[in-house]
């Protein structure tokens, strides 16, 4: 019922047919390597820290500042600063990876995030959303998170793809240009 004509391995080229054959795709595009994901992911959150010491220098010296005058009215605003940098490295990573699929570090070892099935940049929902919110926020959650992080690290080794478990959710392949 419903059901389209068969596909026709010897049929031109089309539009269906790319989407038919999408889900096989990744094995052209080449599979970024074990040793580029687990680089990429260590050289993002080096970032992540390099762009929190600024703020945490400016907090310190806010600190010592009203230790030594006995006024803290300032110290409490002046956490927000450790967080500042993080936050707009973070706000342009995600801009980043949602258009063209790549981080800093990504762009750097030339790896990408592709939708599975198309090739195509990831977009904010499966980029952003699925891959990295979702998955922080359920690693936030006390003694679940944690094995929640360490199954997804290591999922990347069970299957062809390399996929994680937020790839997997996602519906993205990590690919090398």
């Amino acid at each position: 019922m419903g059901e389209g004509p068969a596909h026709n391995p010897f049929a031109p080229p089309t539009e269906e047919a790319d989407v038919a054959l999408a889900g096989t795709r990744y094995e052209t595009l080449g599979l970024a390597t074990y040793g580029q994901r687990f680089l990429g992911a260590f050289l993002d959150n080096l970032l992540y820290t390099a762009a929190a010491i600024p703020g945490f220098i400016a907090f310190m010296a806010l600190a010592w500042d009203t230790l030594e005058t006995s006024e803290s009215d300032d110290l409490p605003a002046s956490v927000v600063l450790v967080f500042v940098g993080p936050l707009l490295l973070a706000a342009y990573q995600w801009n980043m990876v949602a258009k063209t699929g790549q981080s800093l570090a990504k762009r750097w070892l030339k790896t990408r995030i592709v939708r599975a099935e198309s090739g195509t940049a990831p977009g904010f929902v499966n980029g952003v959303l699925l891959r990295t919110w979702l998955f922080g926020a359920a690693g936030a959650v006390p003694f679940v998170g944690s094995c929640i992080g360490i199954a997804d690290s290591l999922a990347i080794f069970a299957g062809e793809r390399r996929q994680t478990l937020h790839d997997r959710l996602a519906g993205t392949i990590v690919i090398a240009e």
